[in-house]
């Protein structure tokens, strides 16, 4: 085996086990909740410094979460490069990306 198929095979489990059982399905923990919470986050946010900014944040996705939270873990690579999480995390929240969008796809068709 190699250190690739390694890496994966552990987020296989995390994702379709423990996370899952913790944090529910991403279509609820991510585009639900999360998407949900942010959303509100940053609209007050956009309330209190519209006029300052002119930054408007009309709708976010659970994929936006999954895409922001791979782009918050390429940060942390990019100050530590040797912890093994931060990959684990980006294949975790690309997976998780992936169901959202294909469930999505499942309703719509």
């Amino acid at each position: 085996m190699s250190k690739q198929s390694d890496l994966l095979r552990e987020v296989a489990e995390v994702v379709a086990g423990a996370r899952n059982k913790n944090y529910g399905p991403p279509s609820v923990n991510l585009d639900q909740r999360t998407a949900e919470l942010w959303q509100t986050y940053l609209a007050v946010k956009n309330n209190n410094r519209h006029q300052q900014s002119g930054l408007l944040i009309s709708h976010i996705s659970g994929i936006d979460v999954c895409n922001m939270m791979i782009l918050l873990k390429m940060a942390r690579i990019m100050e530590d490069w040797q912890h093994k999480d931060n990959y684990a995390d980006i294949a975790g929240y690309a997976a998780a990306a992936w169901e959202i969008a294909d469930d999505f796809v499942d309703r719509i068709i």
